[in-house]
């Protein structure tokens, strides 16, 4: 068995099918890089279910590399673990090299799955981190005062006064920003610093 390089291997809160996703299209954009560095790249998948849950499996790998196949992980393999399909919570992701030289291929992946960042792949509004520069209120669905709320909420405005300027209560904001926060997260709708 060829050594391999474990460069990841944490637990992601998320759902399977989003971390698959997310895992599958930053798959394919390191093999669109690959594939114009290197002359045969190619992307494996694999899906098993067994007694201890799911196992999702991608590799990319050098076709003309006579090591694959004898269980090389080529320029990276992850492997994605749950429960089931249907849980919210840790994932396990770990993500293996077979030499040194590959791991910045996945250095962005690893921020992603680590920190909800990676420019190159757009994001679910619940996964992704906002600053204020970003509008984090332009997306979310533009109900009645929602986005106003929202902004002014970003802008740092007092319960009192955002109530004031949108003729709501004080419990109505506290609702409607609890009931949003619920829908878009946390990222989108914080608590108060």
């Amino acid at each position: 068995m060829i050594d391999k390089i474990r460069i990841f291997d944490e637990y992601i809160e998320s759902t399977y099918e989003t971390v698959v996703d997310i895992v599958d299209d930053y798959a394919k954009k390191v093999f669109s890089e690959l594939l114009a560095r290197h002359s045969f790249p190619s992307i494996f998948r694999s899906s098993v279910k067994n007694r201890d849950g799911l196992l999702f499996k991608i590799s990319v790998a050098n076709m003309v590399d006579p090591k694959v196949g004898l269980g090389s992980v080529g320029f990276g393999t992850i492997e994605i673990r749950a429960p089931n399909r249907d849980i919210y919570g840790p994932i396990k992701v770990t993500i293996y090299v077979s030499d040194g030289v590959y791991v910045d291929y996945w250095k962005g992946l690893m921020g992603l799955l680590r920190y909800g960042i990676e420019p190159l792949i757009e994001l679910h509004p619940k996964l992704k981190t906002y600053s204020i520069e970003e509008k984090p209120w332009n997306h979310i669905e533009d109900k009645r005062y929602d986005r106003l709320l929202l902004e002014l909420w970003w802008k740092d405005f007092p319960v009192s006064r955002i109530a004031m300027q949108l003729y709501i209560t004080e419990g109505t904001v506290r609702n409607k920003l609890t009931n949003l926060r619920k829908i878009y997260g946390e990222k989108i709708v914080p608590k108060r610093k």
